[in-house]
C-alpha cells in the first residue's frame, strides 16, 4: 500500500515490472510493484488518497499485454488522463492522471524524457 502520504506496504511479494513504472504523488515517488495497483480512499488499496472526493475504490493501473493502462472503477469524481475523462486509457511515461482533484504522474524510470522541442534531455534510472 502506498499510504496516506506514503508508506509502501503490500501483502504481495513485489515484482519488477518492465520499464520500472513509478507514480509521483504529492511530490513523492512510488514504484509500482504489482501487475494491478489499486487506488482509492479505503485503506486496503495500494495507493490510498485521503480526499473525500476520491471513491473508496477509484481506479486501477494494470500491466497487461506489454502496456500499462488505467481503469476508472465507476468513481463518483471521475478519472482523467492529460485532461480527458476516461474509463480506460493506455498510459505513457509523463502522463498526468487526475483522480477527482488529486494529480498523479505516471512515469517509466527507463523512459527518455523529451523537452517540448522533441529533443531528448534526460533518461531516468
Amino acid at each position: 500500500m502506498i499510504g496516506v502520504i506514503g508508506q509502501m506496504t503490500s501483502k504481495e511479494k513485489p515484482i519488477e515490472l518492465p520499464g520500472k513504472p513509478l507514480l509521483m504523488v504529492f511530490g513523492q515517488v512510488f514504484p509500482l510493484e504489482k501487475r494491478i495497483t489499486t487506488i482509492g480512499r479505503e485503506m486496503d488499496n495500494d495507493l490510498v488518497l485521503q480526499n473525500s472526493l476520491i471513491s473508496r475504490y477509484h481506479a486501477e493501473i494494470r500491466y497487461e499485454e506489454s502496456e500499462y493502462a488505467i481503469y476508472d472503477l465507476g468513481s463518483t469524481g471521475g478519472t482523467a488522463v492529460n485532461g480527458e475523462k476516461i474509463k480506460r486509457h493506455t498510459l505513457f511515461s509523463g502522463d498526468t492522471i487526475l483522480l477527482a482533484q488529486d494529480q498523479v504522474i505516471f512515469l517509466l524510470a527507463t523512459a527518455s524524457i523529451e523537452d517540448q522541442s522533441g529533443k531528448e534531455t534526460t533518461t531516468l534510472s
